[in-house]
């Protein structure tokens, strides 16, 4: 499709330095942008100073298709990508019932996983703003909660496994996921994949250990 260049409007634009206008390929959902420009306009400006309406001028989207994608601000800076979790959850739902569940759920999130670290810059002006505005990072966790609970009860659907296993393998791998992201972000030396891999090879270890003999 063809691209349809975003026009900045409302007051608050004459206070404010100018941005360059945004470019939104036509047909494509704009939640990844709305988290870039909703946290450059926090860290530039404050949280209080910043509506909805100012982020969704600046991609050029009228505040009702903003809500088809966050409920409030505060998700559109503090929550992970609508799209992305739509992805997960089908990939989640998509598991054979019979393939050996660590398998199936280091593929799933390593793939999730590529797909959330897309621009290192974008998660690193997300993460500064959480940590300047607590509510933000409460934000956070009330949203990982929902998406955790929505990952249980997506697997519960296919596999013969007990909820608490279910729940503890998703919470576990959610970890290696959030580890190998923040040692990305403070710059570590390691890449993202050869985290992900050393942390799932761990968790496989540990699953065998303790896994009930009749498994």
């Amino acid at each position: 499709g063809g691209l349809v260049e975003q026009q900045h409007v409302g007051p608050a634009d004459h206070q404010h330095r100018q941005r360059e206008a945004r470019l939104l390929p036509a047909g494509e959902h704009a939640g990844g942008l709305l988290h870039v420009v909703a946290a450059e306009a926090v860290l530039e400006r404050g949280l209080q100073a910043v509506t909805v309406e100012d982020i969704a001028a600046s991609v050029g989207i009228s505040q009702r298709t903003f809500f088809n994608y966050f409920a409030t601000r505060d998700q559109a800076l503090a929550a992970i990508d609508p799209v992305s979790i739509e992805e997960l959850l089908t990939e989640l739902d998509q598991i054979d019932a019979h393939e050996p569940l660590g398998e199936a759920l280091q593929r799933c999130f390593q793939q999730w996983a590529s797909r959330l670290v897309v621009d290192d810059e974008v998660l690193r002006m997300r993460r500064e703003a959480t940590s300047r505005w607590p509510e933000l990072a409460a934000q956070g966790v009330q949203d990982n909660a929902a998406l955790m609970a929505d990952m249980i009860a997506t697997l519960q659907a296919r596999r013969s496994e007990d909820r608490f296993e279910l729940a503890l393998m998703v919470n576990l791998m959610s970890a290696v996921v959030k580890a190998a992201i923040a040692d990305l972000l403070r710059g570590g030396s390691v890449s993202l994949a050869d985290n992900l891999s050393r942390g799932f090879a761990m968790l496989r270890s540990l699953e065998s250990q303790f896994s009930p003999p009749d498994r």
